[in-house]
């Protein structure tokens, strides 16, 4: 009975010995297994899924349309993405103004460039209010507001050098125009209509010869003239300021639009500075 209960117990002890040897050996086996694939997948798989440690220069595609940086790109291992648009007028539209990553860096191959692009039609701007402004407050407004300035032409006007109309396209835009508030193409070229400063009334060459200096400003001033040139002379037989001679002279008949000055010769010294 002895010797049955020893030779069972010694069977139970070798069959514990062979299942925790069993066990030791199939973690062993599992642990290496884990390890082979851990090791393969991130020392041999990725990099050849990533090219790891290959890298390219990044190209300047600036100045290109969509299609040709699609045919540039498609054969360098390269992809772009449409990021963003702005306006540039100096440039055709569609055309790649920027990108990041910039030119000439070192990437990886298969990285993705995103572009800025001018956009395809250019946005629009209110006119300005630039009317009864002068000429060169009116340009630097317009420029401003992102339009450019074409012909400088004038007409008949009192207002001198006062901004009266613009024009776009041989059509003409008022003061009107710009309180509905009427809108441009953003770099539109646009004329500037300006008064002359001499209006559209024709009236009689007054008489102002031997008048002093000082009538005769008077007088003209009252009527819309200024006194333009003055030469001045010595002489004995008149007072001192006295006008002696006036271009236009005031014939019969002979007309000056308003605005328009007089040429005089006056008695006198000319003024020092």
């Amino acid at each position: 009975m002895n010797d049955l209960k020893f030779y069972w117990e010694k069977f139970l002890e070798i069959l514990r010995e062979n299942s925790l040897r069993s066990v030791l050996i199939h973690i062993s086996i599992a642990l290496g297994i884990f390890f082979l694939i851990i090791y393969t997948f991130y020392y041999i798989y990725l990099p050849i899924a990533t090219r790891h440690g290959e890298t390219i220069t990044v190209p300047d595609l600036r100045g290109m349309t969509e299609q040709e940086v699609a045919a540039f790109l498609s054969s360098r291992d390269l992809r772009y993405e449409i990021a963003d648009s702005t306006y540039v007028d100096s440039l055709p539209a569609g055309v790649v103004i920027s990108q990041f990553p910039e030119a000439n860096q070192l990437v990886k191959l298969q990285r993705k460039i995103y572009l800025t692009i001018n956009t395809y039609q250019a946005p629009s701007v209110r006119i300005p209010n630039v009317f009864d402004v002068s000429r060169k407050n009116a340009e630097l407004i317009l420029k401003s507001v992102g339009l450019k300035i074409g012909k400088v032409e004038y007409e008949p006007d009192l207002a001198a050098n006062a901004v009266l109309k613009i024009r776009y396209q041989n059509k003409i835009y008022t003061r009107e125009d710009e309180a509905q508030g009427i809108r441009l193409p953003k770099g539109a070229v646009v004329d500037l209509i300006l008064g002359d400063g001499l209006g559209t009334i024709d009236i009689e060459v007054p008489d102002v010869t031997g008048m002093l200096l000082t009538e005769a400003e008077e007088l003209l001033a009252g009527i819309g003239l200024t006194i333009g040139n003055i030469q001045y002379i010595q002489s004995s037989d008149a007072p001192t300021g006295t006008i002696l001679s006036q271009t236009p002279m005031a014939e019969k008949g002979t007309k000056i639009r308003i605005g328009s000055s007089l040429d005089l010769i006056v008695v006198g010294f000319e003024p020092q500075p």
